[in-house]
């Protein structure tokens, strides 16, 4: 049976625009209601500060309105979208909300206990799109301090976001955004299990410690638990490759300069180790990217002109050709659209192969071919006919080629 509203909220929030649908979730800050905007006829998450405890609690009502100002400086496809914040007045009392975009999806802690070990293409796709998250955020000076995988949302797509910055830290400051070093329950905030070292003695925030928590989270996928030891860590990941291993044990080091210097080095170093698919639980729009398949998009003269889509599949593999399916975009993870570039991040998710020699689109037969060198069917038409009417001035010229492709 669903969990009734609080009704003191129903009438405030439908006047901001927003219906309340049901409860989703509830934490150290307070609520979380899925909400309904009828404006932009879209589904949207409503937090709400009004833990008993924590209403008593300066700090953390200070750590809760920080976090929509942290998530608010910094865009990437694995972050929410914070779309407004306020403060809803109650007689006595004021509650502050945050509104944020609404992410269906289940948290990767779910995922581990559900499916124990996940295979090295899954977590290393799952790392990457968290470090993507952490690189934007390193960017802007923000810190997150409690990356962990309860943190974490899995779509049934495969896109990943990072979410929860509320013991988030920004290195500048700012409005609202005064730098905290050390608060809480003796000078340390995050979760003791993901923590580094200098994070356990409750020191100064710094973005290594958001990697260290990520190599602990990507040991964890791989192993079924999080209880890591770099010592160890080859007898405890038997299975796991080496390369994979020394990919952990960097990333997981007692000392800050030893670690990784960045997400993006980080991510780097699993790049790698990255398969170009991960398939859907749902049915999503795929990508089959050989350039000699039937179902590949030819033109009626028989030029290759754009890979084969395929829509609502969750199939590993091209039925026509075998070859191996690519769903979410390489560069942000979200779903492919079945468009050359990806409209979220601009990556190009295919190419079509030209002739190095005239620059037209190829045939079936040229693809195995070395254009440079020996042209496409189209440059070696014209060569022929070029000697076939190599003729004197007064002869007829050669007939004009017509094809269907704009070169």
């Amino acid at each position: 049976m669903a969990e009734q509203l609080p009704v003191e909220y129903i009438e405030p929030f439908r006047s901001r625009g927003f219906e309340l649908k049901a409860k989703i979730g509830s934490g150290l800050s307070g609520t979380v209601f899925r909400a309904h905007q009828a404006s932009l006829d879209r589904d949207v998450a409503v937090k709400v500060f009004d833990n008993p405890i924590a209403t008593k609690s300066a700090a953390l009502r200070k750590r809760f309105e920080r976090e929509a100002r942290l998530l608010g400086r910094v865009s990437h496809p694995s972050l929410p979208v914070v779309l407004t914040r306020g403060e809803l007045n109650l007689g006595q009392r004021t509650v502050p909300y945050t509104v944020m975009e609404f992410i269906d999806a289940e948290t990767l802690e779910d995922v581990i206990k559900r499916d124990r070990r996940l295979d090295i293409s899954r977590a290393v796709a799952y790392a990457s799109h968290v470090l993507g998250a952490l690189s934007a955020a390193h960017l802007a000076k923000i810190v997150h301090r409690d990356v962990k995988p309860a943190n974490i949302l899995v779509q049934s797509t495969g896109h990943v976001y990072l979410i929860d910055f509320s013991v988030g830290v920004s290195l500048e400051g700012g409005a609202g955004l005064t730098r905290v070093t050390a608060e809480g329950q003796g000078g340390r905030v995050g979760s003791w299990d993901y923590m580094p070292p200098e994070q356990h003695a409750g020191g100064e925030a710094d973005p290594r410690s958001d990697l260290y928590a990520t190599g602990v989270i990507l040991f964890e996928m791989l192993a079924g638990h999080n209880r890591i030891n770099v010592d160890t860590l080859d007898k405890d990941l038997p299975g796991v490759a080496a390369p994979m291993r020394a990919v952990i044990k960097k990333a997981c080091q007692s000392k800050l300069d030893e670690r990784y210097e960045s997400a993006n080095a980080f991510r780097r170093a699993l790049k790698r180790f990255e398969i170009s698919t991960i398939v859907p639980e749902q049915p999503s729009t795929a990508l089959c990217t050989n350039t000699k398949c039937e179902a590949a998009q030819w033109t009626e003269r028989g030029y290759y002109g754009a890979p084969c889509v395929i829509a609502d599949t969750t199939d590993s593999f091209c039925k026509k050709c075998g070859n191996q399916l690519t769903y979410p975009c390489e560069g942000c993870g979200r779903p492919f659209g079945g468009d050359q570039f990806c409209g979220s991040c601009g990556r190009k998710h295919y190419d079509v192969p030209l002739c190095k020699q005239c620059g037209s689109w190829l045939m079936l037969q040229d693809m195995d071919i070395d254009t440079g060198e020996k042209g496409c069917q189209k440059c070696r038409r014209k060569a022929a006919a070029a000697t076939r009417y190599s003729r004197p001035v007064s002869a007829s010229p050669p007939p004009a080629e017509d094809d269907d492709i704009p070169f």
